[in-house]
């Protein structure tokens, strides 16, 4: 049946039921054919939104979206206001568009994308957009009896009046006319919904989730309606908001007409969105579903890898393919990229570990977790399988994304770049300090002479920048760093030089390398957000033989003086006699020593039994026997010294757990500084009179090293130029290279890193303690960052990142994902829309970065905003691990008392009632038998069974919406934890953005020096004021841009040379103070009035410039990434699960009149009011071989998915 004729059925049904209407209520003739007409426009309108929005692959936008806009012409102006467009998201031929296509719809004026539109108001039935005498907004409607209006203004609200052509209808001697106009309701906030014992409840994570979602809209903050009474258990039974706004005026006095006539626009009471992914045309793939079934993931996640975007695109876009596993390709890319593994390995660590205490405090040797195969991994740490490839960052003489084994030994497997596919939790290099001193040793027996020896006392923090404790004792280091060391002695017979570089007092069986054992972290764990000093717990020897050197390579936290490690610069060395309890240090002299010491590091190499050990017998051997006679001589005369380091090659640092053997390591960090290059630490060289003078002082320079913090460790001194801290680089980064920061015009040191040169007696760091956090009994040395790393300043906390605690709700929380590999990507990957600046803001790749063949760099946010946001949710479903538990879940829900709302956590999502049991539906969606019917189909079934209650259109321009909807957490309670993990249920008055489910401290407010403490921690909290503003922001940036075609392109930047390229709409309107109507109250610019955070101000490059300045805003600054620091993710994290870009919800309002034909005069007229929704059910398919859920996934009919008329009323003159 086509859809004319459907619609005719149902006028001939309509007209029958009016004539029985008419009868029994004795109703004139006149008024029955002017309701004929009413319904006429209804069914009319319905069948033109059943051909215009049916289809998923369209989206809808009020026509204001365009009024006020620069870029329309002169002579162009937006008559009507409230008009709802409808626009085809994918090419005229139905084609999914690709980014040049986005860049064609972007390119196109106001004017152009308006006659592109479908106007879905009377006068337009039938007709196409290029039609002669198609209405459009820009069209002056005629204030006569040829229109009508449907919505009056409301002059105190600033609302226009919606005016639309009538159409005449005649049958006979009747004459008459019909109009229709649509109003699109997920543009509008939806009043009733309420969060269930809001104030009783006592569930720590029922409250969290409530924090973390926006799961009511705040109408109290709607101009005029105050007394709106949050929660209110009578909210599910409002049905007509004209009761509501009895109550909920701030105003008794004020006419309930204006009100209702003011907010027509903002506020609804009946709001469902379907879960389509309308930028591909099709129902959206469940990630509760595949995160949680392993044999859904693998089915559904392929591993195929297509070598180019395009064909990746291609493949994502079919909704019947199984979805690229990697998330951007390129013809470059050989090893892998962000992926869909990383991001269901995060969404798994809610599972429950093997320890008692598993959400506040990760004891790495107890997370353990069984793959399905039996096989037992490592949990929040590198895998190390046989059948996925090793992602430790072994291998550094390459490219980002391009390993190849071009050695032919096929080590790529074992020992290459390849990208990880979990998400790591691991603790962060926060600081290393470099410092080296000589000391005198003497030995028990007087037998012996006095030694020199060198001390390099190291110390190296560890950084948790989690909101978890984190317990561990196998986290180890192992290093190149090779200064050179020259030492000139004033002899009694002239001045001699002994010269050598570090590795060569190294063991001969690490060959140059300075490998350490981390000491083990507190017994209470690491602090969330705190850094931890490991160094030397006073004097170790580097050459003790007969061991292992165990107690030579362990640090400690609970040092009581820095020590160091000792290297004998002698030709005696210290030996281990004797076993156990009567174990002695002697000195010895080797016997076969070389004279003239080893020269390099293969001739110190000794092979045995097909092992590296040590030549037990051979002593430092770097230095000739001339060289160790003048330091032992020097000594015995205590000459005059002088001390010359040079920094000319930093080499590599790498961190493990558990071994330093391949597959174990997370982090890798490779040139700090230019080797050979001006850009190293400038020479330290001083001199002393004496001997026993060089050996008095702790150390002699010390180099510093930190994460940038918000003040450069040499404040404006320093010649590094400020970055956007956590948008320019990446903080866990995995794999680091300062050779990846290009060749030409790059930053002092590697950019993820500041540096600074201390001076003599600075090697310890500063640090406190806390009686809670001890080893044995003894205190551990805590650190500072944030601000800068020493006291006052530096804070003690600095939490960045939320471990789950529960299935994940919203795609925004995968914010927190460690998507990233190298440095160069922002901390924050997924949900964020920051332009790189090491990219032209007209594209998403930069080829020869630096000016260094071959450096390909990608925006990762973009590309990985583009496959992710429109095509997948979280149904929230309860879907347990355990087999047992599951079948629990069936057994309560056979029984009358509950169903699968009760096992679904975010509230929003809603199962449509259905014919089948829950009992059935749980079991057609949790399938892991690949042989069962319902397998391939389960990640599709939720969606096709569900709504969202309350979807928002992001191309909403509704000021006051917005406004509800993001107060959603004005006045809410929720818990929030301290570091000792003691919980408190609070009260915030204000609105909240977290970007923790579980927030640290209370809420930082801008103005409020009180609260900066909680700026590195706890969340944000912004006034009403702050509130309308940000939606004001939102409101000028939705029109600047929009209409939005796809979620992902309302999430990220344009690609354009312009404003709208450096930053989405989202984060343009937390940042700009140049938006809303006060610059006062932008969200993101309160640094001048905390000048204790602080900030420092990013601008134009003049050293490296590399880095594109012209990709800065004007407000950028180094602080903006913390948790005071709202970033967009934060807010689609709290409101991204219920937006959409289209309407499925929609009142229309209708019209119909009786007209004398003689004296053209109406007669009688009526008003009604249909609500309309679209529903997940297909219409009548085009083709018959398909299956009933493959039509469900994407309809083959033209007309796509079937609209019902919920409900119909009839309005008086004063309603509209």
């Amino acid at each position: 049946m086509g859809l004319m004729a459907f619609v005719l059925l149902l006028v001939l049904s309509i007209y029958t039921l009016l004539e029985v209407e008419a009868r029994a209520s004795g109703q004139s003739k006149a008024q029955t054919l002017a309701r004929q007409n009413a319904y006429l426009g209804v069914l009319t309108a319905v069948g033109e939104l059943q051909q215009a929005l049916g289809p998923d692959s369209r989206i809808t936008a009020r026509s204001d979206i365009f009024a006020g806009s620069e870029a329309l012409a002169e002579d162009s102006e937006v008559d009507q206001l409230y008009w709802m467009g409808v626009w085809n998201a994918n090419n005229p031929d139905d084609s999914v568009k690709t980014t040049e296509d986005y860049k064609a719809w972007n390119a196109l004026t106001p004017e152009q994308r308006i006659k592109q539109g479908r106007w879905v108001v009377s006068g337009n039935a039938g007709k196409e957009p290029n039609d002669e005498g198609y209405w459009t907004p820009l069209q002056a409607m005629p204030e006569d009896g040829t229109t009508v209006v449907l919505a009056e203004a409301a002059e105190d609200y600033k609302v226009e009046a919606v005016r639309v052509p009538k159409v005449a209808v005649s049958a006979g001697d009747q004459a008459g006319n019909y109009a229709y106009w649509v109003s699109d309701d997920n543009a509008k906030a939806l009043v009733n919904l309420a969060i269930e014992d809001a104030d009783t409840s006592t569930d720590l994570d029922y409250l969290s989730r409530s924090f973390l979602l926006a799961n009511r809209s705040a109408v109290e903050t709607v101009t005029g309606l105050e007394n709106y009474v949050p929660n209110d258990s009578s909210l599910e039974r409002l049905y007509d908001l004209s009761s509501g706004y009895v109550d909920w005026r701030s105003d008794a006095n004020e006419d309930l007409l204006s009100i209702q006539r003011g907010h027509f626009h903002d506020l609804t009471t009946w709001s469902k969105g379907l879960l389509v992914d309308v930028k591909d045309g099709a129902l959206k793939r469940d990630l509760t579903q595949a995160f949680e079934i392993d044999a859904s993931f693998q089915e559904h996640f392929t591993d195929q890898v297509f070598g180019n975007q395009a064909d990746s695109d291609e493949a994502a876009a079919n909704p019947f393919n199984a979805e690229p596993l990697f998330l951007f390709e390129d013809s470059v890319i050989k090893n892998g990229s962000p992926n869909w593994g990383i991001l269901r390995d995060y969404y798994q660590q809610y599972w429950e570990n093997h320890t008692t205490d598993w959400t506040n405090k990760i004891s790495f040797s107890n997370a353990l977790r069984y793959l399905d195969d039996g096989t037992k991994v490592w949990k929040y740490l590198p895998r190390r399988l046989s059948s996925m490839p090793y992602s430790d960052p072994r291998i550094s003489n390459t490219l980002p994304y391009q390993y190849v084994d071009d050695q032919g030994e096929d080590t790529s497997y074992r020992e290459g770049d390849n990208y990880q596919r979990t998400s790591w939790l691991t603790p962060v290099v926060a600081q290393f300090r470099l410092s080296h001193a000589l000391e005198i040793v003497s030995p028990s027996s007087a037998a012996y002479p006095d030694v020199l020896a060198l001390s390099f006392r190291p110390v190296f923090s560890l950084y948790n920048p989690y909101n978890v404790r984190l317990n561990g004792k196998d986290f180890g280091f192992k290093s190149s760093i090779n200064p050179k060391i020259t030492l000139t002695v004033g002899l009694s017979e002239g001045t001699r030089t002994i010269e050598f570089y570090q590795s060569e007092l190294h063991d001969s069986n690490m060959q140059g390398t300075f490998k350490v054992t981390f000491g083990k972290f507190p017994d209470n764990g690491m602090m969330p957000g705190s850094v931890i000093h490991e160094g030397f717990g006073g004097t170790t020897f580097a050459n003790k033989d007969g061991d292992n050197k165990a107690d030579t390579n362990y640090t400690t936290t609970t040092w009581k003086q820095l020590g160091g490690r000792l290297f004998i610069l002698d030709d005696y060395y210290l030996r281990t006699d004797g076993e156990g309890a009567d174990a002695v240090d002697v000195y010895r002299k080797a016997e076969s020593a070389d004279e003239n010491g080893a020269v390099s590091y293969q001739e110190a190499y000794k092979w045995k039994d097909g092992r590296d050990l040590e030549n037990s017998e051979h002593p430092r051997w770097g230095l000739t026997a001339e060289e160790r006679g003048w330091i032992r001589q020097a000594v015995e005369e205590n000459a005059s010294l002088s001390v010359r380091i040079d920094y000319d090659s930093f080499g590599y640092m790498r961190f493990y757990t558990n071994s330093p053997d391949p597959g174990y390591g997370y982090n890798r960090i490779v040139d700090l500084w230019r080797p050979e290059s001006s850009d190293q630490p400038e020479t330290f060289s001083t001199s002393y009179e004496r001997v026993t003078d060089a050996t008095a002082q702790d150390s002699f320079e010390t180099l510093a090293f930190s994460l940038r913090n918000t003040e450069r460790l040499d404040g404006s001194a320093s010649d590094l130029e400020p970055i956007r801290n956590l948008i320019d680089t990446n903080l866990r980064s995995i794999f680091s290279h300062s050779m990846w920061d290009g060749q030409d015009n790059y930053s002092r040191y590697l950019s993820l890193y500041d540096g600074a040169a201390l001076g003599g007696n600075k090697q310890e760091p500063q640090s406190y303690t806390d009686d809670n956090y001890t080893v044995k009994g003894k205190n551990s040395k805590f650190g500072f960052l944030g601000r800068n790393i020493n006291p006052p300043d530096g804070q003690k906390s600095v939490i960045l990142f939320d471990k789950p605690r529960w299935p994940l709700l919203s795609l925004g929380q995968l914010q927190h994902a460690n998507l990233g590999r190298y440095h160069f990507d922002p901390t924050y990957m997924l949900g964020n829309s920051y332009a790189s600046l090491r990219i032209p803001m007209d594209s998403y790749r930069n080829a020869d970065f630096g000016g260094t063949e071959g450096l390909t760099l990608f925006d990762s946010s973009y590309l990985v905003n583009e496959r992710v946001w429109d095509n997948f949710f979280f149904s929230s479903l309860r879907i347990p691990k355990d087999a047992n538990d599951r079948a629990d879940i069936l057994v309560e829900l056979a029984t009358p008392d509950s169903n699968l709302a009760d096992y679904t956590l975010n509230p929003r999502m809603e199962f449509i009632a259905s014919e089948l049991s829950d009992v059935e539906r749980y079991q057609r969606i949790v399938v892991e038998d690949s042989t069962d019917d319902n397998f391939e189909s389960a990640i599709y079934r939720p969606a096709s069974e569900m709504w969202v209650n309350g979807a928002f259109n992001v191309n909403s321009t509704s000021v006051e919406a917005w406004k509800a909807v993001l107060s959603s957490t004005k006045g809410l309670r929720f818990p929030i934890y301290n570091p000792e993990n003691t919980s408190e249920i609070i009260t915030e008055p204000d609105v909240s953005f977290s970007r923790f489910s579980r927030p640290y401290n209370h809420g930082f407010k801008a103005g409020d020096t009180d609260t900066e403490g909680d700026f590195w921690k706890g969340y944000r909290v912004l006034s009403s004021a702050e509130v309308t503003d940000l939606a004001e922001s939102i409101v000028e940036q939705i029109k600047a841009r929009g209409p939005f075609l796809s979620l992902a392109s309302f999430v990220n930047r344009r690609l354009t040379d312009d404003t709208l390229g450096k930053k989405g709409a989202l984060q343009a309107a937390l940042d700009d103070p140049t938006l809303g109507t006060d610059p006062n109250l932008a969200v993101n610019d309160f640094s001048d009035q905390h000048p204790n955070i602080g900030s420092e101000p990013v601008e134009p490059f003049t050293q490296a410039t590399s880095l594109l300045s012209q990709n800065l805003a004007d407000t950028d600054e180094t602080i903006m990434g913390l948790p005071g620091y709202v970033l967009q993710s934060d807010v689609l994290q709290q409101i991204g699960s219920f937006l959409t870009v289209r309407s499925d919800t929609f009142t229309v309002r209708a019209y119909g009149d009786v007209v004398n034909p003689v004296t053209n005069e109406v007669t009688s007229r009526v008003l009604c009011e249909a609500k309309v929704q679209r529903l997940p059910e297909p219409m009548i398919p085009v083709d018959s071989t398909r299956s009933e859920m493959d039509e469900y996934i994407q309809p083959s009919s033209p007309y796509g998915r079937r609209l019902q008329i919920v409900s119909i009323k009839w309005l008086n003159e004063d309603e509209i």
